[in-house]
């Protein structure tokens, strides 16, 4: 094969690669009707010079330089600088350098340098976390970044991890016991009451009322003395009240407040339909509407 015929079959094949690259385009554009490509020059056209404007069309277009075109003169130098910090807390990047391009000049400027940082290892931390449960592997938490912040960004890790895979297990790696004893409320699937008698007191009320509620969502019966276990007179109702309302018990709406009687014993009223537990509502509003829902 000659020189010449290389050439035009190598010519013919970049016109056939173009031509199925625009037809895929139009395709892409047509199938859906509200999309267009995004112009950067015509939206910063838009913008009128509006700082808050190339914000967005930094951050829509994924484009962090266009923070370097807001003008600047005595007004707009603070706003190129949000620009950097903002594009970054919008678009979850990770890219470091981009909190480099915010000239430090005062307090305000070194403040957005340092929160456009901290943005950053926040969007990392968050990258690792969903990696960790994508891969169900908690020990990856033990690779995120810290900082100087009051909390520990691998408590926080674990704790968050913990939490979306509905399991007590990982609580217990984290260090911090306050952090810890939240934790285990927070999750609840498998806590058990000596789980409750270890914790400050001040958590201990509510990780009671949690086990109740973790008993009646899953189907199981709980008596109504464990309330009596409670301390704080607002937790101690509002057991009564989930368990009255979880089990349809009419006469455990007499120990919760005023606020919550009428509620109780309509939610109970409905549920059983029976239409005479209404007389027990003193509230008209709520009276009113036992009837109508059960007539």
């Amino acid at each position: 094969m000659n020189k010449k015929k290389v050439l035009k079959i190598s010519g013919a094949i970049i016109i056939v690669v173009i031509f199925l690259f625009v037809l895929l385009l139009i395709l892409d554009i047509s199938s859906h009707p509200g999309k267009k490509l995004y112009n950067i020059e015509e939206e910063l056209l838009n913008c009128n010079g509006e700082a808050s404007c190339y914000i967005n069309v930094a951050a829509n277009s994924k484009d962090y330089t266009v923070c370097s075109r807001i003008v600047v003169d005595v007004n707009q130098t603070l706003w190129r600088n949000y620009c950097y910090a903002e594009y970054v807390r919008m678009t979850d990047s990770i890219d470091s350098s981009i909190c480099e391009n915010i000239i430090e000049e005062d307090v305000h400027r070194r403040y957005l340098k340092d929160s456009c940082k901290n943005s950053i290892l926040r969007n990392k931390n968050e990258n690792i976390l969903q990696k960790a449960v994508e891969e169900n592997n908690p020990n990856l938490c033990e690779t995120v970044f810290d900082s100087s912040e009051d909390f520990n960004k691998i408590d926080q890790c674990y704790y968050d991890f913990a939490i979306l895979v509905d399991s007590v297990e990982y609580c217990d790696r984290i260090k911090d016991v306050s952090s810890k004893e939240w934790c285990l409320i927070k999750v609840s699937n498998n806590l058990k009451e000596e789980d409750c008698e270890k914790m400050n007191e001040s958590r201990i009320d509510n990780c009671y009322l949690g086990i109740v509620k973790l008993k009646l969502e899953s189907g199981g019966n709980v008596d109504s003395s464990f309330c009596d276990k409670i301390s704080s007179s607002m937790e101690k109702e509002s057991c009564y009240f989930n368990i009255a309302v979880g089990l349809n018990i009419s006469s455990l709406c007499e120990k919760v407040n005023s606020m919550s009687k009428p509620g109780c014993y309509s939610k109970i009223a409905i549920s059983t339909k029976n239409i005479d537990l209404c007389e027990n509502i003193l509230d008209k509003y709520f009276y009113s509407e036992c009837i109508l829902k059960l007539s």
